[in-house]
């Protein structure tokens, strides 16, 4: 019997990109538009943005018309820390009907807490890794999230490929529990560009 020849290639291990700044990574319109089609519970007069980037989130939803207006505020760009409870306490006295936000990984144990310690609803897109048992999430225990919208893999980085993880919003306030999943089929791989 003959034997077959084949070749096979190693390919060298992608080195880890480096993270940018403050996990500053923009989100992908489809995906604030997954959110204001599934929860239309998520309104009011002003919305909190803790760590709005370029500020797309909170322009989308205000054009959407789910709020009247919106108070932004982003570390990056020299704004209040949303670790910080001082920073919840200010915002608090504002009256936000609801805290919308696409979370930093790296800020993903203490700002989702302090929306909930401060008593203000939130919908956060983090990943899906959140859930995580670990140390600086035991507050999950208590307090878990009332609903959660996977999401497909998109990309953050403008560079039209996909990430490595999936995001899901993790919403802490007045809305229908449960998990929904949308797929990329659902809304078409092609529209995830940003």
């Amino acid at each position: 019997m003959e034997s077959s020849e084949f070749s096979l290639t190693i390919e060298e291990p992608s080195k880890k990109k480096t993270r940018r700044p403050l996990d500053a990574y923009y989100t992908p319109p489809p995906m604030t538009r997954a959110l204001i089609d599934r929860y239309p519970e998520i309104r009011g007069g002003l919305l909190l943005d803790p760590s709005c980037g370029d500020g797309r989130m909170s322009r989308q939803l205000v054009n959407a018309g789910r709020f009247e207006r919106a108070i932004t505020s982003d570390i990056a760009t020299g704004g209040m820390d949303a670790t910080r409870e001082d920073s919840w306490r200010a915002w608090k006295k504002e009256g936000p009907a609801w805290a919308v936000s696409n979370i930093p990984f790296c800020f993903s144990h203490s700002i989702p807490w302090r929306a909930i310690e401060a008593g203000i609803p939130a919908a956060f897109l983090m990943r899906i890794t959140f859930l995580e048992p670990t140390e600086d999430r035991q507050w999950l225990v208590c307090h878990p999230p009332t609903a959660q919208l996977v999401l497909w893999r998109a990309s953050f980085d403008g560079s039209g490929q996909t990430d490595s993880t999936t995001c899901s919003w993790f919403i802490w306030g007045p809305v229908p529990p449960g998990i929904q999943v949308i797929r990329s089929e659902d809304i078409g791989q092609m529209e995830l560009s940003t």
